[in-house]
């Protein structure tokens, strides 16, 4: 089950968490979900049986995180 979070913009964020210990943050690809790149196939449980707290957010507009309509709630990368 995803958690969530509100973002500065008010944008509900989702987010995933598996295992103890030293965290790592999993960043799925574009056109793409926690659920599909870490969840699915066993990366995200293969990780935590080997002692780690894997974080695996939903980036905005992906999986369970809000998809806002408004250009400007994307910023821009370059």
């Amino acid at each position: 089950m995803p958690h969530f979070f509100e973002a500065r913009d008010g944008a509900r964020l989702a987010y995933r968490e598996l295992g103890d210990g030293r965290p790592v943050v999993l960043v799925h690809g574009f056109f793409s979900t926690a659920m599909v790149n870490w969840v699915r196939y066993g990366h995200a449980e293969s990780l935590a049986a080997r002692g780690f707290r894997v974080i695996m957010p939903d980036l905005r507009g992906h999986g369970d995180s809000a998809k806002p309509h408004d250009p400007a709630a994307y910023p821009r990368t370059c």
